[in-house]
């Protein structure tokens, strides 16, 4: 039940950006180089029917809504590159073709979420247009959500090496190849604190 109002809004954001560098050295050597950084933004203030009161059961007699304010700053970042250098040879029994090349993919994530439980006349009639307040109420008073703010990193890189012959007048293709990965992931998360009883 979106009560939204118009004091609430929704940005969002994508800048994406990349370059690609090709140079031939000679007739058997070239080298190529790309890299692209995907930006995404999103924030939001808004107010959100968040549940009917548990005292207005069953659900027919229910009357009002209870409202919560929620914002939302969330950013995500991809960083990649990649770079290989290729080698072309005329051999007296085929054709040597090799390309050595490494490349990196840097993501990043911050998903941030507050809530604010205190809005003004929380309570209002659902079809009472007039009695409703729109408020988002004091930004200062939003705290964070249960598990509301995560932050993720994860960086992958590769090294590889392609090798391809090619003889007997393009009949037989012999393919080789190498190549070594990594991954790591890094999140960060903030927990609720557990009251003291």
């Amino acid at each position: 039940y979106n009560t939204a109002g118009p004091e609430t809004y929704a940005n969002q954001k994508q800048i994406t950006t990349s370059v690609e560098l090709t140079h031939t050295f000679n007739e058997h050597f070239s080298m190529r180089a790309a890299a692209a950084r995907d930006e995404h933004y999103y924030d939001a203030v808004r107010r959100v029917g968040a549940q009917i009161p548990p005292n207005q059961v069953p659900l027919s007699m229910a009357s009002t809504v209870v409202v919560t304010g929620n914002i939302n700053d969330d950013k995500r970042a991809i960083d990649s590159w990649q770079v290989d250098f290729t080698g072309s040879f005329d051999l007296p029994f085929g054709k040597l073709k090799a390309v050595v090349g490494t490349s990196s993919t840097d993501a990043s994530a911050r998903i941030a979420s507050f809530v604010n439980n205190n809005l003004p006349q929380r309570n209002f009639p659902i079809f009472n247009i007039a009695a409703r307040n729109y408020s988002v109420g004091n930004l200062a008073a939003y705290v964070p959500q249960a598990t509301g703010y995560t932050s993720e990193t994860r960086l992958d890189q590769v090294q590889y090496a392609l090798g391809t012959l090619t003889a007997w007048d393009d009949r037989l293709t012999l393919l080789a190849g190498v190549g070594r990965g990594t991954s790591a992931t890094y999140i960060k998360q903030l927990l609720n604190a557990t009251p003291a009883t």
